[in-house]
């Protein structure tokens, strides 16, 4: 806290006259009778005091007060070169009649230099000032010597503010007589690149427009965006003529430039769309639904919304677009497709009022009548959202569309859903089936058949639900997941290898490993001869790896054969470590009868088409010795086959594997 004496000393010490004044709240509490005292004291008499007390007003008001004085205190005190300099660090500029002072000095010669050692340049404060174009101009008057440096960074600052006029100033140019591509050209001389996203979020249109008017080559689609919704269409389209002049062929913007600028644009502004599709940007299909606001799709890819999981039922539903219904006119009258991936992708968005609004178009499309456009995937969508009414408003839409081509159907169960059609790409729903959310899953187990029945998914629905259950279900509780999973095989689901190999992810998303879900699977699988368990292969190949050996153990103690395929994965992986207990077995599973000890290593030698590393033939010895216990043998044309195919090291094991 400050004493009232250095109170004093800061107050006497202020510019102006007035500030001599202290507030009464921060006046010294010293009574009248004790100052004179003190002043007294210190000048010898009253006399005395008022003499001095005179002089220092007259020291005020003729050395320091005008700028002429301030301008002489700065050359007295700091000459020529050091007077500039001195005032910025006295933050002299902060004067309001710093203008004029900073005028006086430079007609005295008043010098600047970088050079000058510990010198802060003073356009790095005077490009940030209100008045910076005026101040500037004077202080290249003095011809200042600047650095690059310090010009870039004055240069940016007077960005940062879209200060076009600072900018022009800071580079000796009238922004009234010259042009955006000399503009451009020094702001290159002088390394200076300005981000022009950043300019545009800051809102500095004249900068950014002036600055696009020279770069029209340039395609941005960020800044024809902006040049849009700032309504300068004519440097929009401008860039976009420029830009499909690139194109071998077209009169329009391609799907992937037209996608980022209408993502770029946005959908709260139909005006600003309308604008876009008349400059010749393409009015992409998937851009009219994500302009819905509920649908979330890539903008210029073509692809469409498959529901194979409940976890879109954890998030927060999406808010409707209040200017969607307009927008999807706007897109409509320019354009856009609608066919069967549109009612696709609404049923995918589970939002009725879009729905509704997307069946009823369909009604209104001037080939409505032509081709039916509710798919097996647009029910399936639906039917993910777990809102049954979805599925009956496209099932009866369907059923109107049948009915005036001439076909009744009775029930919703006998309406004949779409094929796909010509705009579609070709998907097998089979892949993607439901699988119960939990067990009991009423809604699940009472819904399937019918869809079945509808076509929907196919008769084995059940088993290949298994089969997604056991992979989606890795970050589940367990029990919960067995739980599914029973309630699956009870009705009808088969185990397949492919499920007891999904079942093998763990929450941390490694493969192969030993899970509660693969056990129980496992259990159930019933091995039945002539059937391949083809994912025994993606097991071996992982055999060497650490926690995947207590799985090899399993699927040998449940009597899954090890074939010819299962051996030549083991080696699929370089060995880098001894052989595990997993890899130990799968060879030892061999029964003294079986081919393989025979022909393994000779369809070795021709799987491997390069020889293995020296680092890891420890390794492989190893192994090769344990494989010699076991019975395996191969001849001595395949070790001459391997060295003739460049592999010594191998044809090396090969050697002790011959057969005496």
């Amino acid at each position: 806290m400050q004493g009232p004496f250095e109170q004093l000393i800061i107050a006497l010490d202020e510019d102006d006259a007035s500030a001599t004044k202290l507030p009464a709240e921060s006046t010294p509490f010293i009574p009248p009778e004790i100052w004179s005292r003190i002043f007294v004291m210190a000048f010898g008499n009253m006399k005395q005091l008022s003499r001095i007390s005179r002089l220092c007003k007259s020291v005020y008001y003729y050395c320091w007060l005008s700028p002429a004085a301030k301008a002489n205190f700065y050359f007295e005190c700091y000459g020529k070169r050091q007077a500039i300099f001195m005032a910025f660090a006295t933050k002299c500029f902060k004067v309001p009649q710093f203008k004029d002072i900073l005028n006086l000095m430079i007609q005295n010669g008043a010098k600047y230099s970088c050079l000058d050692k510990g010198q802060a340049c003073p356009l790095l404060i005077l490009s940030k000032m209100s008045n910076s174009v005026e101040l500037i101009k004077l202080f290249y008057s003095c011809q200042p010597h600047i650095s690059k440096e310090h010009l870039k960074y004055a240069i940016t600052n007077a960005a940062k503010l879209g200060r076009l006029d600072s900018i022009c100033a800071l580079l000796h140019q009238d922004p009234f007589s010259t042009s955006p591509s000399v503009i451009t050209s020094l702001l290159e001389e002088n390394a200076v690149r300005l981000d022009m996203n950043q300019l545009m979020k800051a809102g500095h249109t004249e900068l950014v427009l002036f600055l696009v008017s020279a770069r029209k080559g340039e395609f941005s689609p960020l800044t024809v965006a902006f040049a849009i919704s700032k309504n300068h269409l004519t440097v929009a389209s401008e860039m976009i003529e420029t830009r499909i002049s690139t194109y071998e062929r077209g009169s329009m913007l391609n799907d992937m430039d037209s996608g980022n600028i209408l993502n770029a644009l946005g959908y709260k502004d139909v005006s600003r769309i309308k604008a876009a599709f008349s400059l010749g940007i393409a009015p992409l299909a998937n851009a009219m639904q994500i302009s819905s606001g509920v649908i979330l799709i890539h903008n210029y890819v073509t692809q469409f919304i498959n529901l194979h999981n409940w976890e879109h039922l954890k998030e927060t539903p999406r808010t409707l677009n209040p200017h969607a219904f307009q927008l999807m006119d706007v897109f409509l009258n320019a354009g856009a497709l609608f066919n069967q991936r549109t009612i696709i992708n609404a049923a995918g968005s589970g939002n009725k009022d879009y729905i509704a609004h997307v069946l009823q178009k369909w009604t209104q499309r001037r080939h409505y009548i032509s081709v039916c456009l509710i798919s097996p995937t647009a029910i399936h969508n639906a039917f993910m959202w777990r809102d049954w009414e979805l599925v009956e408003m496209l099932l009866e839409s369907c059923k109107r569309w049948w009915k005036l081509n001439g076909t009744t159907f009775h029930s919703l169960e006998d309406v004949t859903l779409a094929l796909s059609d010509g705009e579609m790409i070709e998907h097998d729903l089979s892949t993607y089936v439901p699988f119960p959310m939990k067990p009991n899953d009423t809604y699940y187990f009472e819904k399937v058949p019918f869809l079945v029945k509808l076509g929907v998914y196919p008769e084995y629905v059940h088993t290949k639900a298994l089969e997604e259950l056991a992979y989606y279900s890795l970050d589940w509780d367990q029990d919960l997941a067995i739980a599914c999973a029973e309630d699956l095989i009870k009705a009808g689901a088969e185990v397949t290898h492919q499920a007891i190999y999904n079942a093998s992810v763990s929450e941390n998303h490694d493969w192969n490993l030993t899970t509660p879900r693969l056990k129980y699977l496992l259990d159930k699988y019933e091995v039945r001869p002539g059937d391949e368990f083809l994912s025994f292969m993606d097991f071996a190949a992982a055999a060497q790896r650490e926690g995947v050996s207590e799985t090899v153990h399993l699927i040998l103690a449940k009597g899954v054969p090890v074939t010819m395929d299962v051996l030549l994965f083991v080696f699929r992986n370089e060995f880098v470590s001894t052989p595990s207990d997993g890899t130990r077995a799968i060879f030892a599973a061999i029964n003294s009868n079986n081919f393989l000890l025979r022909n393994f290593l000779d369809q070795l030698e021709a799987n491997l088409e390069v020889d293995i590393q020296q680092e890891e033939l420890p390794f492989y010895e190893e192994l090769f010795t344990y494989l010699q216990s076991l019975g395996f043998r191969t001849t001595q044309n395949i070790v001459d086959c391997a060295e003739i195919n460049n592999k010594p090291l191998l044809a090396g094991l090969f050697g002790i594997m011959i057969e005496e």
